[in-house]
């Protein structure tokens, strides 16, 4: 996403929520996590509804939601449950799973995107 012109923090929030949505999408088809209950055709059509007005980008084909963390400020952040994620705690997150491994392997993601 960096290289497309978006800001880190964007591009490290969005990585969680595309990480979060796959992750789910294979503890559905490994049985891990039960189907959603089934929702009614009006639920169907407001849940669409408001991703048409929410703000999102697109990665790899799933529609990010996106917004600013409050009103002054310029970036936008991806969003979970409606509420902008925080970029720092994503970076702490990937140097506690990481460790001294992490600069390999944000240089060979980079190397990867171009």
């Amino acid at each position: 996403m960096r290289r497309l012109g978006y800001k880190e923090e964007l591009a490290l929030t969005a990585a969680k929520v595309v990480t979060a949505f796959c992750a789910q999408a294979k503890g559905k088809s490994l049985g891990i996590f039960p189907p959603a209950e089934p929702k009614t055709p009006e639920e169907r059509q407001r849940a669409a509804e408001e991703r048409r007005r929410t703000p999102s980008v697109s990665i790899a084909g799933i529609n990010v939601p996106v917004s600013s963390p409050n009103a002054k400020a310029p970036d936008v952040r991806a969003c979970s449950k409606g509420k902008p994620l925080d970029p720092e705690q994503v970076e702490r997150y990937l140097r506690s799973s990481f460790k001294e491994d992490l600069e390999a392997a944000r240089a060979a993601m980079e190397q990867a995107a171009r």
